[in-house]
């Protein structure tokens, strides 16, 4: 999403009407606005101007006219609008800066940097992989407790074991010391991964945002994963990821993340990340995808479950 001046209200109508339909001449926006407002000619050239020179707006030259059509769409510009406002609500003083991230909140100087370098590395590695930049740089909030995490994420409580998130297009961090049994950079390469697969297609389904980002950040160890999927293995044939994609917490509970890691473990490791990123375009097209039907990559993974997880519990 790209960073712009604020909008304002005049300048929404011009936005509108261009979202509506574009591209369109001077004369086109002025017949269409002024029945909304009294604004003269003159001031609705004006309101295009300012449009142009906040990038949010651009022409092309057809014969001695300029046609104007919009940089952004209507849901850059709202997102745009909101994290200018919970910045502000939050306390949003920048903290630290790095190539593609921005450090708000908590200024704890001795995790930012431990985190920066680490976030850019993390960063290099997904855009590779998946053959993905954003347009500007990110927001990174870390919260003074992890009180005040939960609530940001609209809690009043929940286990301690949420500590990294991702909402309203902004990376959220806990304090350094709710980190008592995870690494944070993990964390944070975990939840933004999954902005990144948001980013790249909202309808991803949650289970495979969630399998794919575990399997990037590595924050589950594979004696863990085994553990979890040999305690489990009477879920696997009834399994479906899908019952669980808006339930968070019955995701977590019910070893969701081990799964869908091994899942896509399966996918990238058979098939590689060209065919898992047509699978994040369009989920529903595993034949044309993958030449397989359903059942057919099911036991695909399975084999793959039997090979590398079912054959003994590792002590790594």
């Amino acid at each position: 999403m790209m960073k712009y001046e604020k909008i304002t209200e005049s300048e929404w109508q011009v936005m509108r009407i261009l979202w509506d339909h574009s591209p369109q001449t001077s004369a086109q926006i002025i017949q269409q606005m002024t029945p909304i407002q009294k604004w003269s000619p003159t001031t609705i050239k004006t309101f295009i101007s300012r449009l142009i020179d906040k990038n949010v707006l651009s022409y092309e030259k057809i014969g001695d006219k300029r046609s104007y059509f919009p940089l952004i769409t209507e849901k850059d510009c709202v997102l745009n609008e909101m994290k200018s406002t919970i910045n502000m609500i939050y306390g949003g003083k920048e903290n630290f800066s790095t190539k593609h991230f921005v450090f708000y909140g908590n200024n704890d100087e001795a995790f930012i940097r431990e985190l920066a370098p680490a976030i850019e590395i993390n960063y290099v590695s997904l855009s590779k992989h998946f053959s993905f930049q954003f347009k500007d740089k990110q927001s990174i909030y870390l919260h003074s407790s992890q009180s005040r995490l939960f609530s940001a994420l609209g809690m009043n409580q929940a286990p301690s074991w949420v500590r990294a998130a991702s909402m309203w297009d902004i990376l959220h961090l806990a304090p350094k010391e709710s980190f008592t049994d995870r690494d944070p950079n993990r964390l944070l390469h975990h939840v933004l991964t999954t902005l990144v697969i948001q980013t790249i297609n909202p309808s991803t389904p949650y289970w495979l945002q969630q399998g794919i980002s575990a399997y990037e950040s590595q924050w589950l160890s594979i004696s863990d994963i085994k553990k979890s999927i040999k305690a489990n293995q009477y879920m696997l044939e009834q399994l479906d990821f899908v019952e669980r994609s808006d339930q968070f917490l019955q995701f977590r509970e019910y070893s969701g993340h081990e799964f869908a890691y091994t899942f896509v473990e399966c996918i990238i490791k058979t098939f590689g990340y060209p065919k898992l990123n047509l699978f994040i375009q369009d989920p529903n097209e595993l034949r044309r995808q993958f030449n397989q039907e359903s059942h057919s990559l099911r036991e695909i993974w399975r084999s793959f479950l039997d090979k590398e997880y079912l054959g003994g519990v590792s002590n790594d």
